[in-house]
């Protein structure tokens, strides 16, 4: 069975050689059986994915996708009021379920974007994005070696293709995430229920 992007392809063949009202029915035809929106004019390369046949996703007429990227259910990938432009995709980016990549913006190749992420400036190659706004939380080096800091010297080498962790800082205290811990009354000799 034809999927989103298959009929997608469709449309700008049909658009490509000029048959008038076949693109916007297929683009039509793709809203009704997979409640996504691929604008005609988008652009995805070879071997691109779109999970769940397209379900629920919105791409922005003007976004061009690289080749083998995957993309989750219901992403958005779109433009902003204040952004003229539309996110471009590299090659073999992973975009994780429900994230939103936002306005002229570029994701770098072999980038990862969390589930429900929310993407508003560029993504680095070989990083890793989660949050809203999104934040890098990993980045794979796939150069010889790099200097990464430390707590001794300043600098440490990492072999090749490693990957590394990059910490999040927090201004104050007050902006830090906070532990939830567990809740419920306490179990043990103090207090709480015993079980026993």
């Amino acid at each position: 069975m034809l999927d989103a992007l298959e009929i997608h392809r469709l449309a700008q063949l049909a658009r490509r050689n000029g048959i008038p009202f076949v693109p916007r029915l297929l683009r039509k035809f793709i809203q009704i059986t997979a409640s996504a929106y691929l604008g005609t004019e988008a652009s995805f390369g070879p071997d691109c994915e779109l999970a769940y046949g397209g379900l629920g996703i919105v791409v922005h007429p003007k976004s061009r996708i690289g080749a083998r990227v995957r993309i989750g259910p219901h992403v958005t990938i779109g433009g902003r009021s204040n952004s003229k432009g539309a996110p471009i995709i590299e090659d073999d980016v992973q975009i994780g379920a429900g994230a939103c990549l936002l306005g002229d913006i570029r994701i770098g190749k072999a980038a990862q974007i969390g589930a429900n992420a929310v993407v508003i400036h560029d993504v680095p190659a070989n990083t890793a994005v989660v949050g809203v706004p999104a934040i890098p939380i990993h980045h794979r080096d796939t150069s010889s070696t790099m200097a990464m800091p430390t707590k001794g010297d300043g600098s440490a080498s990492v072999e090749r293709g490693r990957a590394r962790h990059i910490p999040i800082h927090f201004e104050d205290e007050e902006s830090a995430p906070k532990s939830q811990g567990r809740r419920g009354p306490r179990s043990g000799p103090k207090g709480g229920r015993d079980l026993s």
